[in-house]
């Protein structure tokens, strides 16, 4: 029996790199699109020195895209830049052709508003006038090819509802949101600029200032009852005081019997059946120190109309309003007086 000999052939499986997904060519991409539009920006937003092919470009640009042609240099620059910030594969979101589309449709809109300017009757005749036009607020060829067969159909005012139609859309793209979630966020920013506005309106001022302090004082009445009052207008009944004059003489002794001081008193008596009337002066009040602790300050007078102020907002918390009409301090209890809201 021979022996068969059987030999296995390796095979090299050879890899072949994609040279498009190359970074470097993304980065060439990206250079190549960036020097375009520079030279679109140039031959567009200048009136210089930009050779023949610049001008005979810019004539044409113009004829074919209208108004859209301020947009295009500024996407090949975005385009440029991401593909040589991209490592890989440049992929669109929703957004861009959300922007793509509002400009397409503003360029749209141009072409209608300026559609009598160019058409008539013909549409040879139309696209022969917009190229001799030296005005460039115009739509281009593209939109005029496309509006006037639905000028035709729909009308004028049936463009402009599909134009608007078209701008929602592009709007929801660019928002990447549905209109309800739209409509809820603009209602709950607006409720939450509504807070806004009522936290600034009873936000409280502070108290340091002398206009808030003027206006508060204005508006409240406030009693102090610990306040030192002057001695003034005392009874003159008062004023008189009579007073007998005892002398150490005329005292009886203490050894003496009960007739001697009976007839002593029965002496005194008739002595002085004509009381003698003698005026008492009073002592003046500076000889009494201010109490200073029981005086209200600024500081004092401050505190209380900062309580007033927080009282009324506690009570605007729990969906009362009432304005604080008195304040009466006393020595142990304050008392604030109320006037709640009519109604």
């Amino acid at each position: 029996m021979s022996k068969k000999n059987t030999t296995k052939k390796k095979t090299k499986t050879v890899t072949k790199t994609d040279n498009n997904n190359s970074p470097l060519y993304d980065d060439i991409k990206g250079i190549i699109l960036i020097t375009i539009s520079i030279l679109l920006i140039i031959s567009i937003f200048t009136n210089g020195s930009i050779g023949i092919i610049g001008t005979t470009f810019k004539k044409y640009i113009f004829f074919i895209l209208g108004m859209a042609s301020y947009f295009f240099p500024f996407l090949f620059t975005f385009l440029g830049i991401a593909y040589i910030k991209s490592q890989k594969k440049l992929t669109y979101n929703k957004k861009f052709y959300g922007m793509i589309l509002f400009v397409a449709n503003s360029n749209f809109l141009i072409s209608i508003i300026t559609l009598d300017n160019y058409y008539k009757n013909s549409l040879f005749q139309a696209i022969k006038n917009l190229y001799k036009s030296n005005s460039i607020f115009h739509g281009g060829v593209i939109s005029l090819f496309i509006a006037i067969p639905f000028e035709k159909l729909i009308g004028t005012y049936g463009l402009y509802i599909i134009i608007f139609s078209i701008y929602i859309i592009s709007l929801v793209l660019i928002l990447n949101n549905s209109i309800y979630e739209i409509l809820s966020n603009f209602k709950q920013n607006r409720k939450s600029l509504k807070k806004q506005d009522k936290n600034t309106i009873l936000k409280e001022e502070p108290i340091n200032k002398k206009e808030y302090i003027k206006d508060v004082n204005s508006k409240i009445k406030i009693l102090d009852f610990m306040k030192n009052t002057p001695v003034e207008n005392i009874d003159e009944t008062y004023k008189q005081i009579s007073i007998n004059n005892y002398s150490e003489d005329t005292l009886p002794e203490k050894d003496e019997k009960e007739p001697a001081i009976e007839k002593m008193l029965e002496k005194e008596i008739e002595e002085n059946k004509e009381n003698k009337i003698i005026s008492y002066e009073f002592p003046s009040t500076n000889f009494l120190n201010q109490n200073l602790l029981s005086k209200m300050n600024k500081d004092d007078k401050k505190g209380l109309l900062k309580n007033a102020a927080k009282l009324e907002d506690t009570l605007l918390s729990f969906g009362v309003e009432a304005k604080v009409l008195q304040v009466s301090k006393g020595p142990s209890v304050t008392r604030y007086e109320l006037q709640p809201k009519v109604g």
